[in-house]
C-alpha cells in the first residue's frame, strides 16, 4: 500500500491554529472549540477535515469528548 505525504495546513490557517492549540495543551475538550474566531460551521468542517486528513483523533473519556493529535502530526509540527 502506497503511503501519501501529508503537508500540515498554512501557518495561517483556522486548521494550523487548532492543530497548534492541541499541541499545546495535549488534548482540546470539544466544548471549547465554540471559543475559537470564526462560524460554528466553519470550525466543525475544519475538525471534520483534519479528522479525515488523520492529523487529530477524537478521545472520549468519562462521557466528555477531546481531540488528540496524532504521533505524526506531533513530529510534523515539531519539525515544522
Amino acid at each position: 500500500m502506497k503511503q501519501e505525504k501529508r503537508i500540515l495546513p498554512d501557518r495561517q490557517s483556522q486548521a494550523y491554529t487548532i492543530l497548534s492549540l492541541i499541541a499545546i495543551s495535549g488534548e482540546l475538550p470539544a466544548n471549547q472549540i465554540k471559543r475559537l474566531y470564526g462560524g460554528g460551521r466553519y470550525k466543525e468542517e475544519k475538525i471534520k477535515e483534519l479528522k479525515t486528513k488523520k492529523f487529530i483523533r477524537t478521545y472520549y473519556r468519562d462521557k466528555l469528548r477531546g481531540y488528540r493529535l496524532m504521533s505524526e502530526t506531533k513530529n510534523m509540527l515539531l519539525v515544522a
